[in-house]
């Protein structure tokens, strides 16, 4: 067993979040939901769940409280690009009380699924889809039926999620929820809101990039260029050719009112 967490393996998926929402479950069962994973080893997350549903049943308020506690196991497959295999074991327990009623269960709980990440932009907003994932959960008590689920992750900027689930057993639960990445900044990420930026000006290339202008109305450019004509140097984006290169690094690049750029030793 010490050979299995010795060596970190690859992972495409997050496994270091918190995750706050609301879920909607049978006999109209509803109400807030706490979730967490926290790695403390290679491919080793603990995780942690608390959900608080509550419900009207013959005019009697029911409330209910599930805990989970519980550690997962996860890599990403050989066989299968940027696709995790996820296992988990995790101890839960149930109360139930209000209208006479007061009953607690606990079970243990194993689970696996996939996680598979997408990247995919959502039309043309700023949002992605990153990750879907399904599987199932079996109880090795009576505190549930078998379970198989199925969620999205979309991706709301590079540290905020937005989370829905559908799990089904004997009925039907909902989940929806926003995750916040927990990952330290300078740790490895795959995210599709991740842009590379245009490379700055190098004397080694003699090439000048600049980041996309916005497009300028035609009218807009005729009053600029009436009134100010100097600026138009300011606005071009220039290469360098590459046999002032060198003269380049130690020279002053201008450039005069038609745009044309000059080297001065």
């Amino acid at each position: 067993m010490a050979g299995l967490f010795d060596e970190v393996k690859p992972h495409a998926a997050r496994y270091e979040y918190f995750q706050a929402g609301y879920v909607d479950q049978p006999d109209d069962f509803a109400g807030f939901d706490l979730d967490g994973s926290m790695p403390i080893a290679s491919n080793v997350a603990v995780t942690g769940r608390l959900t608080l549903p509550s419900a009207d049943v013959n005019g009697v308020d029911v409330d209910s409280r599930r805990i989970e506690l519980g550690t997962r196991y996860y890599f990403e497959l050989q066989q299968m690009t940027e696709t995790d295999a996820d296992f988990g074991l995790s101890l839960a327990n149930v109360d139930v009380s209000g209208g006479g009623v007061d009953d607690s269960d606990t079970a243990l709980l194993l689970s696996g699924q996939l996680r598979r990440n997408l990247y995919q932009p959502i039309g043309s907003t700023r949002y992605a889809v990153n990750e879907a994932y399904g599987g199932a959960q079996v109880a090795v008590d009576d505190i549930g039926s078998p379970a198989v689920r199925a969620g999205l992750l979309v991706d709301l900027n590079p540290k905020v999620s937005a989370n829905a689930e559908l799990m089904i057993d004997d009925g039907t639960h909902l989940r929806l929820g926003i995750r916040m990445d927990l990952a330290k900044p300078n740790a490895p990420r795959r995210a599709a809101l991740l842009q590379k930026k245009p490379e700055p000006y190098t004397p080694a290339t003699g090439a000048l990039t600049r980041e996309p202008a916005e497009k300028e109305s035609r009218v807009k450019a005729f009053f600029r260029k009436l009134f100010n004509p100097a600026s138009e140097a300011e606005t071009l984006d220039t290469e360098v050719p590459p046999a002032s290169t060198a003269a380049a690094s130690d020279s002053l690049i201008t450039y005069d009112a038609s745009g044309a750029a000059k080297i001065t030793p």
